[in-house]
């Protein structure tokens, strides 16, 4: 296998690490929510809130770091298709939302109201764009296939 094309293996594999940590990273949304719909309403001998507990602390608990680890991932990922084939708008789109979803999320971080500010809603709307963002470039890289 050349070089160019151990390339574009990496590249690829980065990119779908990507889709993982974005989608691992959102779940922080609706575990929270199933918690508070479901979850605390089921009676207390139920073996199911215990377990839900653990896997909804790993998801809240890594919320912090994963976006960090996905921005490192992402710019690896540009390289390796910048030196590779060129870069595509759709993926320039997805680093700049990635950016301001992590900027909006260290902002959050650090003020004293966390639930009903403007930047919550903001943060959340960040992540349906970014949702869409991925969604177009994945397909517009399957569709020219490099």
């Amino acid at each position: 296998m050349s070089i160019e094309e151990q390339m574009h293996v990496l590249g690829i594999v980065l990119g779908w690490i990507i889709v993982a940590g974005y989608l691992w990273s959102v779940m922080n949304y609706f575990v929270k929510r199933i918690n508070r719909e479901w979850i605390v309403r089921l009676p207390e001998g139920t073996p199911t809130p215990k377990a839900f507990s653990g896997f909804m602390r790993a998801v809240t608990k890594s919320h912090t770091y994963v976006p960090l680890f996905l921005l490192t991932i992402m710019l690896l990922h540009f390289l390796m298709e910048l030196i590779h084939v060129g870069f595509f708008i759709s993926g320039v789109i997805a680093i700049g939302l990635l950016t301001t979803q992590i900027a909006l999320g260290i902002y959050g971080k650090s003020k004293k109201d966390k639930k009903t500010a403007f930047w919550l809603y903001a943060h959340r709307s960040v992540a349906v764009l970014l949702f869409f963002a991925i969604s177009v470039h994945v397909v517009t890289v399957v569709v020219l296939k490099p």
